[in-house]
């Protein structure tokens, strides 16, 4: 199965189409995350309507795009595992967090195994250092000022905004 992120991110698509295919998809996520709230608080879960095939399937094509895109995964696994009530939500959290690992892992495989990669290390490093920092500030903010509920709704807007900007900027 994780020959599929891997395969995304090998493949090399021009600049146009992957940025019209993040806007897109990052939007999907936000509408799969806005809706998700109705699913997490039900108590009951589908551990009997587990479908292997089904599940192969759905991972396999998020882990495509995700590779395609070169992002974990866990934005659109997660919101779709709350839509079809799989498990708790910290069970959701934890797969996803671990499919994202994996995923991202395959995926940057994938991209420096194409020969026209072009890495940034300047880029990179002020990328993960602003993660870094974004994190920690959100983790203190999430554990002491605002509800689960509230950061999620603004991550939503957030995601949505960042998605309709792209497709702002390559449409008109």
């Amino acid at each position: 199965m994780r020959l599929f992120p891997f395969l995304g991110g090998f493949l090399k698509i021009n600049k146009s189409f992957f940025f019209i295919l993040l806007g897109f998809t990052l939007i999907i996520a936000t509408v799969f995350m806005w809706m998700s709230k109705f699913i997490t608080a039900k108590s009951s879960f589908n551990h009997s309507k587990k479908n292997l095939l089904r599940d192969i399937s759905f991972g396999g094509i998020i882990g495509f795009i995700s590779g395609m895109v070169g992002i974990g995964g866990g934005i659109f696994l997660a919101p779709l595992l709350h839509l079809t009530n799989w498990d708790s939500p910290k069970k959701i959290a934890a797969t996803s967090s671990f499919f994202i690992l994996v995923n991202s892992i395959a995926g940057l495989i994938g991209q420096y195994q194409n020969p026209k990669l072009s890495i940034d290390f300047k880029l990179i490093t002020l990328l993960l250092t602003t993660v870094f920092i974004g994190g920690q500030i959100g983790s203190r903010l999430n554990t002491r000022t605002f509800s689960p509920y509230f950061i999620k709704k603004i991550t939503a807007i957030l995601i949505v905004t960042v998605g309709l900007r792209i497709l702002w900027k390559h449409f008109f």
